[in-house]
């Protein structure tokens, strides 16, 4: 995947226990800032050592900061690190079979999640949205 261009997250760790969960690279995932309520439709694009969710690709962080237009400069693509800003992340484990289309773009990835949404009682992304920013209250 291309960092750049797909909105993706990393399933760090062998103990992760997101993994307990049945999250798999592949699934997709809902992101979200906190601190404004932007979200996000992801897929788990890779996986990696540590034992955490680990980083998101650069036009995942570039959608919940609200940057558009690709970093020109390494001063630019360091401005997309979330450092400090935890970001509330929900994994739809089971879902990396669920409508897969090709190639992977935002638009399908967005699709599929909206899809995904329609067929578990979601009456729309921003209802998702707001569910998963109740979980973080208080965090």
């Amino acid at each position: 995947l291309d960092q750049r261009d797909i909105p993706a997250i990393v399933l760090r760790g062998a103990d992760n226990p997101l993994k307990d969960f049945g999250a798999r690279k592949g699934d997709l995932v809902v992101a979200v800032d906190p601190r404004n309520g932007t979200a996000a439709a992801a897929i788990i694009g890779d996986v990696g050592d540590g034992d955490r969710i680990g980083e998101g690709s650069a036009a995942l962080n570039m959608t919940l900061l609200g940057v558009s237009g690709q970093p020109e400069t390494f001063t630019e693509a360091l401005s997309l690190d979330t450092g400090s800003k935890a970001m509330a992340i929900a994994v739809l484990p089971g879902t990396r079979n669920f409508e897969v289309s090709r190639p992977i773009t935002r638009e399908s990835l967005e699709r599929r999640v909206g899809r995904w949404l329609d067929n578990n009682g979601y009456a729309d992304f921003a209802s998702l949205s707001a569910a998963i920013m109740e979980c973080t209250a208080g965090l």
